[in-house]
Parts: C-alpha cells; sequence; structure tokens
C-alpha cells in the first residue's frame, strides 16, 4: 500500500511512536491528556543544516477520529489488513512560530485500545474520506488540516492518537 501525503510524508505518517525531540532530560515527563478537539502548544524539534537541533512552535488540533468502514478502502490492496476496520484521523498543525516549518512531527500516531500502535496505512491514489492538501511547510500564523488513515485489526479500535513534544512530553488526545 502507498499513499503519497500530499502535505509531507509525515502529517501524521508514523505508527511508531518515536521520541523526536529529547530535551536535555533523559526522563520522561508525565503524559498529558486532552480531548479530541483541544489545540494543544506543541514544540516541533528538527535538525538544522548546520546538524544542531532546531526547535519551531506549533499547535497540534487532534480535530476528530471517526470510524470508517472496509468497504471505504474497496479499491486499495490491503493485503494482510483486509479485515482491518479504518479509522480517519483529522488534525490541524498552525505555526505559532516566527520561522517557516517545512516539516511536521514525525512522532505522531494512533493508539489502539489494546494499548498498541494502529497500522498508518499509505494509500496510493486520491482518497476523498480522508483528504490531505498538497504543501510544502506552514508560513507563521497559518495552519493546514489534514487527515491520516489508521488501521484497527478485528477486535480492536482506534482509541487516542499519542505524540511527544521535547522535553519528552507525552501528548495524548483521547
Amino acid at each position: 500500500m502507498t499513499r503519497r501525503f500530499s502535505f509531507s510524508a509525515a502529517l501524521v505518517a508514523v505508527a511508531a511512536l518515536a521520541v523526536a525531540g529529547c530535551g536535555k532530560s533523559s526522563k520522561p515527563a508525565e503524559p498529558v491528556s486532552h480531548a479530541v478537539g483541544d489545540t494543544v502548544p506543541y514544540v516541533l524539534v528538527t535538525a538544522g543544516p548546520d546538524g544542531k537541533s532546531v526547535s519551531r512552535d506549533m499547535s497540534v488540533t487532534v480535530a476528530s477520529i471517526t470510524k470508517g468502514r472496509i468497504v471505504d478502502l474497496g479499491g486499495f490492496s490491503l493485503g494482510s489488513d483486509a479485515k482491518s476496520t479504518p479509522y480517519y484521523v483529522r488534525m490541524t498543525f498552525e505555526n505559532t512560530g516566527k520561522q517557516h516549518i517545512t516539516s511536521f512531527p514525525q512522532n505522531l500516531g494512533a493508539e489502539l485500545n489494546n494499548g498498541e500502535a494502529a497500522t498508518h496505512a499509505l494509500l496510493g491514489g486520491a482518497f476523498r474520506k480522508c483528504h490531505s492538501p498538497a504543501i510544502k511547510g506552514i508560513a507563521p500564523g497559518r495552519s493546514v488540516t489534514g487527515c491520516a488513515v489508521y488501521l484497527a485489526p478485528p477486535g480492536t479500535r482506534v482509541t487516542a492518537v499519542k505524540g511527544y513534544s521535547k522535553g519528552n512530553a507525552l501528548q495524548i488526545w483521547k
């Protein structure tokens, strides 16, 4: 399965919840829970041209987590995921800083009710039920909204979106 996520392959393009931008402390901060719909300040840490860490201020809103139907994905070859249930995660990223943002949090992912990471479906071609616009970044004061498809195996469901902000602060939207 491949899908070109138009606004960077990174809208919420990972199922694994890797830590990006760990900060100075090796001890993770306590998780912070939010409701779906809450806008949360988020510090995106990327490598600058000199290899040093660069922080960018943004906000992330998990607008919705919507259960779909497997027939929605009828035009895609899902292989072993053919019996899964798709979930559409709609998110808004806003640049709250003063510099252009050219990437998105790579460490955001959906979690299943059993605590495991949901599979992020990379679908080839256009998909109307979960669309992301083509962009090259976000200018200061601007935002972009997009959608990612996650698959829940039979007997499970997507219950949260998780990601680490600068300083290992785990952000959880339920």
